[in-house]
């Protein structure tokens, strides 16, 4: 119980943006990649964030374009060249345990409907005429 208290959580550092796949290599949680874009709720202006305490926060308290202080976060998943000064890349961690994966099972059942017509279906010889 002792060694459950000083157990490290992993950081998932070696996920990046460039990485093949959602899962971390260290250990095999399957994440979830987002960018995270801060927008102004009153004229939609992208503004510059950062990170604190885990939570995305603007860098100035104020739009410069409008002076509201209202934002909204945008999610992506993937990131447009022109979005890279104003992006913030987030990772979340996805439950996916093996519990609550359903499996769905197909059967399929012979028909007993039998056409006897197009079953004996036959081809008609062709007669050669030597001339």
């Amino acid at each position: 119980m002792l060694f459950s208290l000083f157990k490290k959580k992993c950081n998932h550092k070696k996920l990046t943006p460039f990485s093949v796949g959602n899962f971390c290599p260290d250990c095999g949680q399957e994440i979830e990649i987002s960018w995270q874009i801060l927008r102004c709720e009153h004229c939609q202006n992208k503004r510059k964030a950062r990170v604190i305490l885990n939570s995305t926060m603007p860098e100035d308290k104020f739009c410069r374009k409008c002076g509201t202080s209202n934002f909204y976060v945008e999610k992506k998943e993937r990131l447009e060249f022109f979005d890279i000064e104003y992006a913030i890349f987030s990772k979340k961690e996805m439950n996916s345990s093996l519990e609550s994966k359903q499996i769905l099972h197909i059967w399929i059942e012979k028909e007993d409907i039998t056409n006897d017509i197009l079953n004996n279906i036959k081809l008609i010889p062709s007669l050669i005429q030597k001339i």
